[in-house]
């Protein structure tokens, strides 16, 4: 499905989002924040659900609707492209070289937290990711981090940071011992989220079953996992799964938790550690992609190694005993959070735009 968003004033008329357009997660929640925060922005959202035919067609489509969209709309000078790695990047990349035969300027927006793994697969990807990424007028990435990776391994100038926004939320949680210290993971029910193993692991733990402590969890079962996972939840009464959480559902949860825990493989700049930020709550979470620039050590959370837990029972044992932590590292949170509100992230477009 193509879906076309117009703003009423004209402030951002000049540019044009093409990514997914989907306010419940991923790249599409980060474009409708931005949509809706800048005034006469044009969106083009490309959908590429359904089997391999029916993506085909819907890409078609797609490729159709673009050169419609940039014939008719003449005044669109900027094309900002969000995209992730491995097939998104080549249907992102198709519409981009379209674009620059109608001399747009060109903004490419890298959000996924695979694109090393998708960059060194193969000489092939390494050397179309090159050219598009150089060609392009300016590269924005998600963190420091990812801005090293991409002007040192694939050796772009062109490139700045700006981070995914967030709204600024207000916790009404209090955390008072000895209530059951409630840790919440939000995200993709998958192996790469990390999710398997924080369960694997918490239902052995000692410190899990001596003292009160649950582990919420809000999100979709990746296809064909739902068994495994049902047997993990079902293995002990404090795993509680709340499904899928939506935006308005989303203050009632971070109010009854006390820590956000995000144990992934691979990360671009995740949303959901900001949301969980904006809550005030600590964060445990590992040391991949963007996520070191949000956690600080000792200040506002503790960054472990994926797959590798041995740290969490002193964490947890540190939370259990001094509640006070909580209340100071989730008001570091929130200091640090400030600087990713959503006005912060259109400001620094708005440079991007200005200066192309």
């Amino acid at each position: 499905m193509i879906t076309f968003l117009n703003q009423v004033k004209s402030d951002f008329s000049h540019v044009l989002f093409v990514g997914p357009y989907n306010p419940n997660g991923g790249i599409g929640a980060v474009i409708s924040k931005l949509a809706v925060s800048m005034s006469g922005i044009k969106t083009l959202s490309l959908e590429t659900d359904g089997s391999r035919f029916k993506k085909l067609i819907l890409f078609l489509y797609g490729v159709a609707s673009f050169l419609r969209y940039l014939v008719i709309h003449y005044k669109v000078s900027i094309v900002h492209f969000h995209s992730a790695s491995n097939a998104s990047f080549y249907r992102k990349s198709t519409l981009c070289l379209l674009a620059m035969l109608f001399k747009k300027k060109i903004v490419f927006h890298i959000h996924g937290g695979g694109f090393k793994e998708f960059y060194r697969s193969n000489r092939f990807t390494k050397w179309y990711v090159q050219k598009i990424l150089n060609n392009a007028n300016h590269v924005i990435c998600l963190s420091e981090e990812w801005k090293q990776f991409f002007d040192k391994e694939i050796g772009l100038k062109n490139t700045s940071v700006v981070p995914n926004p967030v709204d600024d939320y207000q916790s009404k949680r209090l955390p008072v011992l000895p209530d059951p210290l409630r840790l919440l993971f939000l995200g993709t029910v998958n192996e790469e989220k990390g999710i398997f193993d924080l369960l694997n692991y918490l239902s052995v733990s000692p410190i899990f079953s001596q003292y009160p402590i649950e582990l919420h969890i809000g999100g979709i079962v990746e296809p064909g996992l739902n068994n495994r996972f049902s047997e993990l939840i079902n293995s002990h009464s404090r795993f509680i799964f709340h499904g899928w959480i939506g935006v308005h559902d989303k203050q009632k949860i971070f109010d009854c938790i006390d820590v956000f825990i995000l144990p992934s493989y691979i990360e671009g700049l995740p949303v959901s550690i900001l949301e969980a930020m904006s809550f005030s709550k600590p964060i445990i979470a590992t040391r991949v992609g963007g996520v070191p620039s949000l956690v600080k050590e000792g200040v506002n959370g503790w960054l472990i190694d994926h797959r590798d837990f041995s740290r969490l029972e002193a964490i947890l044992h540190h939370l259990l005993i001094d509640d006070h932590a909580l209340l100071h590292f989730g008001a570091n949170s929130k200091f640090i959070v400030q600087s990713y509100y959503t006005h912060k992230a259109v400001a620094k477009l708005s440079t991007v735009y200005n200066n192309l």
